[in-house]
């Protein structure tokens, strides 16, 4: 099998790909990483600001947590309107998306997941979730070929790592998203390699080093100014 449910050292779990040789996000703890590295330095700043129309690219959609513990952390949260575009050019499928138990392990209830297998499915969802409204929409695709008249208030850059996708942490890679960001968006990622951070700031990105999850020194958020 190219793709294997792994459970990590929070008891969340994540999918090691054969094809790259790595896991899809930490094996010391899938879900605190992705709440640390993308909701918390990412998404909540942006809600906090009270901004009630919020555009998300992620970049390396993969098992789909990211964004199932997106929309989790709005529940909380007045009302806002969440517009999620997601490239992965190796989607899942919804029946691994349902392999991964994530009902269990993080404690959601079947019928509140029904949407997030729909976009698995379908590659798509759009409607109300609770109190949210969101409009997902998952592109088989990779970051070259990717085009859209939008422009994003933030991106989950969340590529595996540089020693397996050199080609995804390029100044050229990075000029792209840059482009289709709005002034003042973030991109937040796991990865602090300093030759990363010298192709953000190659193209404009303003880089800030923050402290990372369980395991991992530092990540990165870059702003566009």
């Amino acid at each position: 099998m190219e793709k294997i449910v792994q459970i990590s050292g929070d008891g969340s779990p994540t999918i090691f790909s054969q094809r790259f040789g790595a896991t899809y996000h930490s094996i010391h703890g899938a879900a605190t990483e992705s709440l640390h590295v993308f909701i918390g330095l990412g998404l909540i700043p942006i809600l906090d600001s009270g901004q009630k129309d919020i555009r998300i690219l992620e970049i390396g959609f993969g098992s789909g947590l990211n964004l199932l513990l997106t929309i989790e952390a709005l529940k909380e949260k007045d009302p806002v309107r969440i517009e999620y575009h997601a490239i992965e050019p190796f989607p899942i499928g919804e029946a691994m998306a349902k392999d991964l138990g994530l009902e269990h392990s993080l404690q959601f209830r079947p019928d509140d997941m029904n949407w997030w297998y729909e976009v698995h499915r379908h590659h798509h969802f759009k409607g109300t979730i609770g109190a949210q409204y969101v409009d997902v929409s998952m592109y088989e695709k990779t970051i070259e070929e990717f085009s859209v008249d939008l422009r994003f208030d933030l991106v989950y850059f969340d590529a595996f790592a540089p020693s397996t996708q050199p080609e995804m942490w390029t100044p050229e890679v990075f000029e792209k998203v840059h482009q289709l960001m709005n002034p003042g968006g973030s991109l937040c990622t796991y990865c602090a390699k300093g030759d990363v951070k010298r192709a953000m700031r190659s193209v404009g990105f303003q880089v800030e080093a923050h402290p990372g999850p369980p395991r991992k020194r530092e990540i990165t958020r870059a702003v566009k100014i």
